[in-house]
């Protein structure tokens, strides 16, 4: 059984967030400078990453591809041989998700923590400065918090929140899923 699409993502992300020498800064303005040249649809890199991931090309012209693209961008030595490793390990498929692990971990270690909460209604101030001064206690490694309340429709009631790859699920779903276990076992 293979390693899940978002392990392989975290893996690439914290190797990269612990390297002793990187400006994790400018390493992460890089590669969302990256990530913005590869999702605009009218840019040419979108067709470089394209031929890079297409396997009916050599691999010997699709390196010296993405060897160029990476060469137009200036970035500094570092993020350069860790997008070329990217490349050659076949996983610039996963290179959004790399970035987006990658950004969550320079902002956690500022202290910075964004945290979405899903709830089945709009939610009244009140509940939502409740909520926020209760997740500061599953946070408590962060000072900084952006919050982000969403409406979602599919759950019946409760709420969902959400900061990286951590969530506290308290859904009507989640609660009913666990009784309906319980009384399984029991029988």
């Amino acid at each position: 059984m293979g390693v899940s699409y978002h392990a392989v993502a975290m893996r690439y992300a914290r190797a990269l967030f612990t390297l002793p020498s990187l400006n994790h800064d400018e390493s992460l303005k890089n590669l969302k400078k990256i990530e913005a040249l590869l999702q605009d649809a009218s840019a040419p890199f979108q067709e470089v990453y394209r031929l890079c991931t297409v396997a009916a090309l050599p691999y010997p012209k699709r390196k010296h591809l993405w060897v160029l693209f990476l060469e137009q961008l200036n970035l500094d030595k570092i993020t350069y041989d860790f997008c070329l490793l990217i490349f050659e390990r076949k996983r610039l498929s996963h290179l959004n998700a790399i970035i987006r692990n990658y950004e969550v971990m320079v902002e956690h270690s500022k202290g910075i923590c964004h945290i979405t909460i899903k709830s089945a209604a709009d939610l009244s101030e009140w509940d939502k400065e409740s909520i926020k001064e209760s997740s500061r206690y599953f946070f408590p490694q962060s000072k900084n918090f952006d919050y982000q309340f969403i409406v979602d429709a599919h759950l019946l009631g409760g709420i969902i929140i959400q900061s990286g790859s951590r969530q506290i699920d308290a859904s009507y779903r989640t609660r009913l899923e666990r009784m309906s276990k319980k009384m399984k076992g029991n029988n």
